[in-house]
């Protein structure tokens, strides 16, 4: 941590190591923990917190959090890539591209975190690193011996082989990511596990996110209020304070939250998934809606994708089969709905999705599946559209003068005013595009319309218009 009072203070980085099941993401953690804790003991690991912090040459910090591989632990992994600062992405060697490695990729995309690369079990024999590195570009990760920018570190958790290197690598990314913060901030600290323990009762770890945490403290969980009784560091020791980026568990709760949760000095939004101030905004973020896409073939999905509409439309997933809890996990960390053409939807999956709060639809008829996510578009759009509106007006008359006409309108919400762009609406017909460029009420030139009022007005282009058309005026 920078010290000079002229230079804003950095944190220790946040790191999430995520893989598929058995590609070594446990394995290369305890060697990397018993090489730089700085207590010799390591009865952290066996606790299974769910992270540690290690220290490289006396004083720089840096926090992993170590996320499940299989799949069942979707929802963690889905989490754990939006509340870290950097991701290693595990790749065992032996096995390369499996299908929880894609399912990382897609978290870290949606996340928009950066992550490197850890190739784990080089010692086997007969392992083809450049068949994996090609396996990689087919999913837009290019490392960057081969022009990329994805840094890959070759390592073996049996052997050491590369942690040095690996660690060298997190600490230069870390650098170059902003990991500036106030030190007087409020405690924030979001949640990565909880557990009954038999001899302390209930432990919530959290990572410091925000401020710092003691023992007697006073924080919230939602509405409820907890006095933190006691603080364990990742080796199970007694600790008087957390700091900004460290994990520990608190002793004090009587209903544990869930993992993903905020707690802080004072009550926050409960869950960091659903919180957009935490969530990063992408392109698809944009998007009106965004879809998860299950079919039961490969050509069918394809055909499906093809067939939907291009604009205010965000695809974040894609995949053949029937609809599972990995689908639900991942539309409800990146705000999607889920659709799926002539695939199963099992009740606990379904169960799961309501309990997501994920909308799920499944039709058997293609052309009906098309028809339901086109009209929800439209619906949605006109909801946006609507929220842009300031103001509406119906036109009761029309008048012929000598420049032109005039046409006597009455605000019905909001308000009209002069000299702005507007649109003519009627139903069944193109909006038209005009200015307001006289804007009377009698012999009077006013500014602005307000409800119920009523006024006379010219605009330009002259444009056709009839009585009952409405006159829209929106936000730019």
């Amino acid at each position: 941590m920078n010290t000079d009072l002229n230079q804003t203070p950095t944190r220790p980085p946040v790191v999430a190591l995520m893989g598929h099941i058995d590609h070594g993401k446990t394995s290369l953690l305890d060697r990397i923990c018993q090489s730089h804790l700085q207590s010799k003991e390591i009865g952290g690991i066996t606790q299974h917190i769910g992270a540690y912090q290690i220290t490289l040459n006396g004083d720089q910090k840096i926090t992993f959090v170590d996320t499940p591989g299989h799949k069942a632990f979707e929802k963690m992994r889905a989490r754990g890539a939006l509340v870290t600062d950097l991701v290693v992405l595990v790749i065992a060697a032996d096995e390369g591209i499996k299908p929880q490695t894609k399912e990382c990729l897609e978290h870290i995309r949606a996340a928009q975190v950066p992550f490197l690369i850890a190739l784990n079990k080089i010692d086997l024999p007969g392992v083809n690193q450049e068949e994996i590195k090609n396996k990689l570009t087919q999913f837009g990760v290019v490392t960057e011996d081969r022009g990329g920018d994805v840094v890959l570190v070759p390592v073996s958790a049996k052997t050491g082989q590369g942690i040095d290197e690996l660690l060298e690598m997190i600490v230069l990314l870390a650098q170059m990511s902003d990991l500036s913060f106030l030190s007087k901030a409020p405690f924030v600290g979001v949640v990565i596990e909880s557990c009954l323990d038999c001899q302390k009762g209930n432990l919530v770890t959290v990572i410091v996110k925000q401020g710092q945490l003691s023992v007697g403290q006073e924080i919230f969980f939602g509405n409820d209020k907890v006095k933190v009784k006691a603080l364990f560091n990742d080796l199970g020791h007694r600790v008087k304070e957390a700091f900004i980026s460290q994990p520990v568990s608190i002793l004090g709760f009587v209903n544990p939250p869930p993992v993903g949760s905020l707690v802080g000095d004072s009550q926050l939004d409960t869950d960091l998934v659903d919180s957009k101030k935490d969530r990063p905004v992408d392109v698809s973020e944009k998007s009106l809606l965004k879809l998860v896409v299950k079919a039961d073939t490969q050509g069918t999905l394809e055909a499906l994708i093809n067939s939907l509409p291009k604009e205010d439309l965000a695809i974040v997933r894609t995949g053949v089969g029937d609809i599972n809890d990995s689908d639900v996990f991942f539309a409800s960390s990146t705000g999607a709905e889920i659709i799926g053409f002539n695939v199963r939807l099992s009740r606990l999956v379904a169960d799961l999705a309501k309990e997501e709060q994920v909308a799920v639809q499944t039709e058997e008829i293609i052309y009906q599946l098309l028809q339901s996510i086109e009209e929800k578009v439209t619906a949605l759009k006109v909801s946006e559209e609507n929220k842009k509106i300031l103001g509406e007006a119906e036109i009761i008359a029309d008048f012929k003068v000598p420049d032109g006409r005039v046409a006597g309108a009455r605000v019905i919400t909001g308000l009209i005013k002069n000299q702005t762009e507007v649109f003519i609406v009627r139903p069944g017909k193109a909006d038209k595009k005009t200015k307001i460029i006289s804007l009377r009420q009698g012999h009077k030139k006013i500014e602005q319309a307000e409800k119920d009022q009523e006024f006379g007005v010219i605009f330009s282009p002259n444009i056709d218009f009839k009585i009952g058309d409405m006159i829209k005026y929106r936000q730019s």
